[in-house]
């Protein structure tokens, strides 16, 4: 064979080989998912042959249109020429090229060179590659591209679809993110870190939706604002899961919707005092926890100088200064875990307000049927619990008000012993006395904060007691049933019913004394309204004993001019015989009318709450004794009956 057209074979073919690599060399790597398993030819093998054997395993695949989308094909045909042996592998791959042209192309048998003595699994395996190498770059031009063109749309393709399920889950997790925020601030319970207006606003791909989904225009105007509480299934594809997730967002939308102006408001304000009040309580601790660190520092120096005195007793001084110094950072701490309390106090307050806004909303949202009872009857369980907590915490608030407060860090008394009087201690005295009147201050603040804290979880308690009873109203009959029948839950209830009863006794037990403190306190201070308002409780009562005199009188003689009247009519008659009656019944309204002028009068004076329950018991007294007198007195008007008769028988009304 002649060597010169030879050799210009072998480097036009050598070109080739390179340009058609060139061709695919620009390819983007395929994009896939983070979490995607996706075939590695250098990283998942170890062994350098194995490597080298799955690459021409990898080419013939391209050939047959079936290579792995994770593959980039560019990967499969570079030869690095700084590589150590990659100088023989372009020499042997020149030489396949060359037997590819002898056998007339890629489509003859592959031929396998025998295998020489001492040749390696590492040299067979390069010369498969190199085989391999040489049966694509052979193949026609056109059938080449095309085969690249293939499989790279086939790598376009998946990329495609995983940006896009990574864009879809993305907006699922926005969305459940965004649904959640949107219940709890329909609840009252949402993060205060959190500004709860982007959650109320629609975005132009949410306007573009709605005017293109009329299913989900219905769904806004829907009146049914029931929440679709079974969710999607495990099983179900990205796009029901989305499907899912944007109707409950959009119920949720239209039950914020669906409250009037005055609810939105509340519910957006009570969200902002949630805002501030733990920022007023953070700067207040903020600022106890920077004096503590500021007499931290004092007490230091205070031993510093203890250590450098000059005689015994000026050491003395300072270490007494550096224990005084050493209270006061104590007592800046112990304010600091008061104030910390208070915030928790206003915490448990927000969650009492967010159930009976709950319990509200439901009754509002849901039509009554099975939807709502089903609604009632998963909510009812979390909110006895709530209940119960707020209760029990009631209990040891109370308990810790009847104790003397205890625990404020207070310097001792008595003056340096040894130190002779000549030597200057104002300085530590002063600031002795300082800590006497904050340790006081503290023990006064410890004991209203404890109080506030037994009212606070009193109104709570309230609170979550009245969300209660009007959850109860709306939950299903079986349910109902079980709590107020005899079984175990009916029995629980009325222990619970009875708890209730008892701290609201304790309650007002330990508030009557405070209640009647502050009126004194205010008599003393401006003791004008004072005077005026006993003034006006003498006239009343002077009236009514007026009254009390002549009233039998008085009924007599109208009723007798009424029955003297002639010619005696059915009008006349009435009178004279309602009179009669009213002559008998007029004790108990006598005393009603009395009582009714007294709670009016005593409402604008600021009542004691416990004058409630006084009025309760008056006014069930009095209702007893009219029935009894009007009883007695149609028994009387039906017949003539001696004393002793008349006697018996009202005694006996009054014993019934």
């Amino acid at each position: 064979m002649n060597s010169v057209p030879h050799l210009r074979w072998i480097v036009l073919q050598a070109t080739l080989a390179f340009w058609s690599t060139a061709t695919f060399a620009n390819a983007q790597p395929l994009a896939v998912d983070d979490g995607a398993q996706v075939p590695e030819v250098a990283a998942s093998q170890t062994d350098p042959v194995d490597r080298v054997q799955q690459q021409a395993e990898q080419i013939r695949a391209l050939m047959q249109r079936r290579l792995d989308v994770g593959v980039d094909p560019q990967t499969l045909f570079a030869v690095d020429l700084d590589a150590g042996g990659s100088g023989p592998a372009l020499l042997s791959l020149l030489e396949e090229l060359d037997r590819a042209q002898k056998r007339g192309g890629p489509g003859a048998r592959k031929h396998v060179a025998p295998d020489q003595a001492g040749e390696g699994r590492r040299a067979q395996a390069e010369r498969e590659l190199a085989q391999a190498r040489a049966a694509f770059l052979s193949l026609p031009s056109a059938k080449r591209r095309a085969l690249l063109a293939t499989h790279e749309a086939r790598r376009s393709e998946v990329a495609a679809r995983s940006t896009s399920e990574r864009r879809k889950t993305e907006q699922l997790e926005t969305l459940i993110s965004q649904a959640d925020q949107l219940q709890e601030l329909l609840q009252g319970e949402l993060d205060p870190s959190v500004d709860p207006h982007p959650l109320l606003e629609l975005d132009l791909g949410d306007l573009i939706e709605l005017s293109e989904d009329p299913q989900r225009r219905r769904r806004f105007r829907n009146e049914d604002l029931a929440e679709d509480t079974s969710g999607p299934s495990p099983s179900d594809n990205l796009d029901s899961r989305l499907a899912h997730a944007k109707r409950r967002r959009d119920t949720l939308w239209r039950r914020f919707m669906a409250l009037d102006v005055e609810a939105k408001d509340q519910l957006l304000e009570s969200h902002t005092q949630r805002r501030e009040v733990p920022d007023e309580a953070s700067e207040r601790v903020a600022d106890a926890e920077e004096a503590a660190a500021e007499a931290a520092e004092q007490r230091q120096l205070a031993l510093v100088d203890s250590q450098l005195a000059e005689s015994e007793a000026l050491r003395l001084v300072a270490e007494r200064r550096a224990s005084l110094l050493g209270i006061r950072e104590a007592q800046a701490r112990f304010e600091a875990q008061l104030v910390s309390g208070k915030a928790a106090l206003a915490a448990k307050t927000e969650t009492a307000l967010g159930w009976n806004r709950r319990v509200r909303e439901l009754r509002k949202s849901l039509p009554s049927g099975e939807a709502r009872e089903r609604e009632a009857d998963t909510l009812y369980p979390s909110l006895k619990d709530d209940l119960g907590t707020a209760r029990r915490d009631l209990s040891s608030a109370l308990d810790a008000v009847r104790l003397t407060p205890a625990g404020v860090p207070e310097p001792t008394n008595g003056a340096i012993v040894g130190v002779s009087t000549d030597i200057d201690d104002e300085g530590t005295e002063a600031l002795r006395t300082e800590l006497f009147s904050e340790a006081a201050r503290l023990e006064a603040l410890d004991a209203q904060l404890r109080w506030e804290q037994a009212a606070g979880l009193r109104d709570s308690v309230g609170i979550l007691n009245q969300a209660r009873l009007d959850l109860f109203e709306l939950l299903s009959e079986s349910r109902r049933d079980a709590l107020e029948g005899l079984g175990r839950e009916g029995v629980a209830q009325v222990k619970r019913e009875l708890d209730q009863i008892i701290l609201e006794a304790r309650f007002h037990l330990l508030a009557l004394p405070r209640e009647l403190t502050d009126q004194v306190q205010r008599l003393r201070s401006d003791p004008g309204p004072a005077l005026l308002s006993l003034l006006q409780l003498f006239l009343l009562i002077m009236v009514f004993r007026w009254w009390r005199k002549r009233a039998d009188m008085t009924l007599d003689e109208y009723r007798r001019g009424w029955m003297l009247k002639r010619p005696q009519t059915t009008l006349t008659q009435g009178v004279a015989g309602s009179v009669w009656y009213l002559r008998r019944v007029r004790k108990p309204i006598e005393w009603f009318a009395f009582f009714a002028l007294l709670s009016t009068w005593l409402a604008g004076k600021g009542e004691l709450a416990e004058a409630k329950y006084v009025q309760i018991v008056v006014l069930w007294l009095l209702a007893g004794a009219f029935v009894v007198q009007v009883i007695d007195a149609t028994a009387s008007r039906q017949g003539p009956s001696s004393e002793s008769q008349a006697k018996l028988r009202f005694r006996s009304l009054r014993l019934v």
